[in-house]
């Protein structure tokens, strides 16, 4: 159904994920077009960028040409048979690129890493800062040489970001009676792991084509826990500003935690960057130039240093305000792997983790093929998702291998790359060069960047998930599925994140199967056999008709659908002379209009015909509270349920048996392969009933003679009086 799941779509025309950086993307005039989120900013905001058109027409990467750069080895697969200009080009854009994903990475450590026992030791968490950027390069670096897209972006991205800072809590928590040594080995071992692991997974599915299965997740859950990231950010950038240590901005602790941040020590620090943060959500909506974003970044710390500057204050003044972060001894960034000592990790923590681990696969495999969709929509050419689902995997296989952590397509900024028509690999490579030069810096770049500037991009990114999912997609979605966008994001506040998204998904599950039980999946008709009978008994079968209810049933019957069916089968069987007193309105017990007296008595319901023929599939709760209900309901008042459309050895078949609804047994229900030979057979009964024998047999003589003397053509004319008075069709039996 649209607006619950993706599988049945492909994963377009419904609304993805939110990326952190997908504000840069989009026009007033796509916020307002009836998709949400990621879709909604597909429309360009890069007015002085050309778009290169003639990609859409020829292959990204021609089989024979990458054969070829293969042989040549890896520069010539990055670089192609791109001219100077064209990699001059790409490199620019691609050090735009790193000017905005970098800081954003940075930002994504302090919420992977948000437990306050990463923060003792400053030289500690710098080295865990690093390890995030390298991290980030790896998956450039894959995605860079192994994906179809040759611009595309990759890096730690924020769909498994609270599970990793989930599973960090864990095992903190697990080892507090541990060393310091032993709980970051136990959390680095297993965080990477975890990455390696859900890589594997991913190559898996992608492998295997399933990509198509990891869509089933409903969207209204996402978009609840992508507003719940939302606020997470939130709450790491201030306590990234105001030093105090939030873990709840709307849990069941919120009160106190709002009284410690609105006190002016922590109030004060934390106010500009607040600003700073929604002052790039204005300006970006006013504004709509690529380089708006990374000239936003740029100007955040040069006005903050000036304005300090002009006050008097040096940066070891700003230090010990702590607008800034402490100088941190210098040490090699290799140092960082030393931390990895598997003797020292508690090996026992790591089954705790399967929940949250099954939820991370979930969602990142999903939002990683709404990111192709995004992309596979911008380009206007149609990707292989089960490829790029592979690819994904292989980046999170790399990134774990290395030590680092989740991460996918970073779809805005791939977007922008393609718009540009840097059609190069150059583009990435420049991006793993920035970030590998922050990763092998003599010093920790969070010590000479204000608090204020990583607290402004956190703030932007919460503010626009929130706004995404909070407030703009309540004109995108039905007010259901917006219900239960709330839902989920306050479950999520107040239970934790994977109770929170499975009660999500409960109300999501029960949500669909009322709608979709909804849906009539039976229609009664009236219909007639394609047997060519005389005039005779054609008038006869018109008098009894009324006796035979056949309903056309279409669809999956599921359990959802039994008291639909039951509900239409019973309320229009007619009751003969000695059961109608005993059930004056019927046998749904409904009341009934009154009949005129003057209007002769219905017939009774002889048989109840059930046309399968476009019936997908029946669950055995339809099955037996249902069809065998109804045998079991109508046999007393000599009423015979026909199945027809029904396949020899099929699984409606074998699940019919299964229940006895149909058998070798007198008076069981009746089943056919089509509909035509169930009709036939209750017409037949019907005649057998009602026309002597003496007038059937004379009638038979008759009819033969009249074929073998006048061949078909009589045939034909008797088939087409039958079928224009009953508005039947078909082929002559």
């Amino acid at each position: 159904p649209t607006g619950l799941t993706m599988a049945s779509h492909g994963c377009s025309g419904l609304s993805p994920p939110r990326s952190p950086m997908a504000s840069l993307f989009g026009s007033e005039e796509s916020r307002n077009s009836g998709v949400i989120g990621r879709f909604s900013r597909t429309n360009s905001r890069f007015s002085g960028a050309k778009s290169n058109d003639s990609v859409l027409s020829v292959p990204l990467l021609p089989l024979p040409e990458a054969a070829v750069a293969k042989k040549r080895g890896i520069w010539a697969r990055v670089l192609g048979d791109a001219s100077a200009k064209d990699v001059l080009t790409a490199g620019v854009y691609g050090l735009v690129n790193a000017v905005v994903v970098a800081p954003v990475m940075v930002s994504f450590a302090s919420i992977i890493f948000r437990n306050p026992a990463f923060h003792k030791h400053p030289v500690v968490y710098g080295q865990l800062v690093k390890l995030v950027l390298f991290s980030s390069a790896v998956h450039q670096a894959v995605f860079s040489l192994t994906s179809t897209l040759p611009f595309a972006i990759g890096q730690v991205q924020d769909a498994g970001l609270i599970f990793l800072s989930s599973m960090a809590d864990t095992l903190v928590a697990g080892t507090q009676e541990a060393p310091e040594e032993e709980m970051l080995a136990t959390v680095l071992v297993s965080l990477s792991l975890s990455t390696l692991l859900l890589g594997v997974a991913l190559i898996l599915t992608g492998k295997l084509r399933l990509a198509t299965l990891v869509q089933f997740l409903p969207l209204p859950v996402v978009g609840g826990y992508l507003a719940f990231i939302g606020l997470y950010c939130m709450m790491a950038g201030l306590s990234l500003m105001s030093g105090v240590q939030v873990t709840s901005l709307l849990g069941l602790d919120a009160v106190e935690q709002w009284k410690e941040l609105l006190t002016p020590s922590a109030l004060l620090p934390t106010l500009p960057g607040l600003f700073a943060g929604v002052g790039i959500i204005l300006a970006l909506q006013r504004f709509q130039h690529f380089l708006v974003l990374p000239a936003l970044l740029m100007a955040i710390p040069i006005i903050f240093f000036a304005v300090a500057f002009a006050f008097g204050k040096n940066l070891q003044d700003l230090r010990d305000i702590g607008l800034v972060a402490q100088e941190q001894p210098a040490g090699s960034a290799l140092s960082v792997w030393s931390h990895f000592d598997f003797r020292l990790v508690h090996w026992k923590l790591l089954p705790s983790l399967l929940p949250t681990w099954l939820g991370m696969y979930t969602v990142v495999s999903f939002s990683s093929c709404l990111d192709v969709a995004a992309i596979q929509m911008d380009m206007g050419k149609q990707l292989d998702f089960n490829h790029e689902l592979a690819t994904v995997g292989l980046s999170n296989l790399a990134s774990g291998l290395t030590g680092g952590f989740t991460g996918s397509y970073i779809f805005s900024q791939t977007i922008f790359t393609y718009r540009t028509g840097a059609n190069s690999r150059a583009c990435g490579v420049v991006v793993i060069a920035v970030e590998l030069l922050l990763f092998f810096a003599p010093f920790s770049i969070v010590a000479y960047v204000p608090k204020l500037f990583f607290g402004a991009v956190l703030t932007f990114i919460a503010a626009d998930l929130i706004l995404d999912w909070l407030v703009r997609s309540r004109s995108k979605v039905h007010a259901a599925e917006y219900a239960i966008i709330v839902f989920t994001f306050v479950m999520i506040n107040l239970l934790g994140l994977e109770v929170g998204m499975g009660a999500g998904v409960l109300v999501s599950m029960v949500h669909f199967i009322t709608d979709y039980a909804r849906v009539p999946v039976v229609q009664r008709l009236q219909l007639r056999s394609n047997v060519t009978r005389s005039l005779l008994l054609t008038a006869e079968l018109a008098k009894l008709q009324p006796q035979v209810i056949t309903l056309r049933c279409r669809g999956y019957i599921f359990f959802g659908s039994t008291l639909q069916i039951m509900d239409d089968v019973l309320g229009s069987v007619e009751l003969g002379a000695q059961h109608a007193a005993q059930y004056p309105n019927g046998l749904s017990g409904k009341p009934r209009q009154v009949r005129d007296a003057s209007q002769p008595s219905p017939q009774p319901t002889r048989f109840v015909v059930f046309d399968f023929s476009l019936v997908s599939g029946l669950d055995a709760t339809a099955a037996r509270a249902c069809f065998f209900n109804l045998c079991r309901t109508l046999a007393p008042f000599d009423v015979t349920v026909v199945f027809g459309g029904v396949t020899t050895g099929g699984r409606v078949e074998r699940l019919l048996r299964g229940h006895q609804i149909i058998s070798e047994d007198e008076g069981s229900a009746k089943r056919f392969e089509t509909i035509d030979e169930a009709l036939e057979f209750c017409e037949d009964e019907l005649l057998r009933t009602a026309v002597p024998d003496a007038v059937r047999e004379n009638d038979a003589i008759t009819e033969n003679a009249m074929r073998r003397s006048q061949g078909l053509d009589i045939s034909s004319v008797l088939l087409n009086r039958s079928c224009s008075s009953t508005g039947g069709n078909g082929s002559t039996r």
